[in-house]
């Protein structure tokens, strides 16, 4: 009788334990436990959008068209500041248009591609840091050269240039982490579980302080002939160009960061940049708009 006793409650005790068990939220990880450390990361980004240029040494053309682009950057995260080494490739095929007439299309098209070389530093700054709100500022040194055909004006078919930037750059983040898991009702039997987790809203800003640029003047069709006296290829590519120090650059990146329990990190971000280099006959346009999936690999 007192083993048929022990039984059953033995079998109790059991059957209670598995309720509980059912019944307990699953262990899950503390937020402290998710937050990133200083840590370095590779950075690889593909993005989609629009271009739009204009160069009035060749023509008073607008060249538009749909943006593909492809990045990979180095970047290293320290409690109080990042860095990054980044390289950036875009490509776009183009249209044209007439800027007087935005109605009248051309049949002719265009080829834009653009690459860029840059280095940024930021550094936090802790007595701004309020609440859920952190605020950084640093600088940027950013190498653009840019290649553009249309084969449809001749000597002025092609188009090569370089620019250069000295930026100033500041930005601010909004800590969206949430610390505690459990339930989050939209109406009385809809709702969903938040878990622990480490992800952020930030906006960046970049102002060009020291901005110049290599290329050709009025026009391309001035350059040397082809008549061999040029034997050295770069030398009759660049022939004609000049270094000036003039114009602007801006740019922002409005982002969204999530950390996953890896190290890793997604980030979607909006990018926009414009530049312009003046000049009385040769003023060089450009803007570009894109949206950007970036995949952060931890690399410690």
């Amino acid at each position: 009788m007192k083993r048929i006793i022990i039984g059953i409650s033995l079998c109790f005790c059991l059957h209670q334990s598995g309720i509980a068990q059912e019944k307990t939220t699953p262990n899950l990880p503390d937020i402290d436990k998710i937050e990133f450390k200083p840590t370095r990361y590779f950075v690889s980004s593909y993005g989609s959008g629009n271009v739009v240029f204009r160069d009035f040494a060749t023509s008073p053309l607008f060249y538009r068209g749909p943006l593909l682009s492809v990045q990979m950057a180095w970047s290293k995260y320290k409690l109080n500041s990042k860095r990054a080494w980044t390289l950036l490739t875009n490509f776009a095929p183009t249209s044209v248009q007439l800027a007087e007439d935005q109605t009248y299309e051309t049949k002719s098209g265009g080829i834009f591609s653009s690459s860029s070389f840059s280095y940024a530093y930021m550094h936090k700054l802790p007595k701004l840091t309020r609440g859920k709100f952190s605020f950084a500022a640093g600088g940027m040194w950013l190498n653009t050269f840019n290649f553009r055909s249309n084969l449809s004006l001749g000597n002025n078919a092609a188009g090569v240039e370089f620019f250069g930037n000295i930026m100033a750059s500041g930005e601010v983040q909004f800590d969206a982490s949430h610390e505690k898991s459990g339930r989050r009702y939209i109406l009385k039997y809809l709702y969903y579980t938040r878990h622990p987790r480490k992800q952020h809203f930030s906006f960046q800003f970049n102002a060009g302080l020291l901005n110049w640029n290599y290329r050709p003047g009025y026009a391309y069709k001035e350059l040397p002939e082809l008549d061999g006296s040029k034997t050295n290829p770069l030398e009759l590519v660049l022939s004609g160009f000049d270094w000036k120090l003039n114009g602007y650059r801006f740019g922002t990146e409005l982002g969204f960061t999530r950390y996953k329990q890896s190290g890793n990190a997604v980030k979607w971000s909006y990018c926009w940049d414009i530049l312009h280099a003046p000049g009385r006959f040769e003023p060089f346009q450009m803007a570009m708009h894109r949206i950007q999936l970036s995949l952060l690999f931890n690399r410690n």
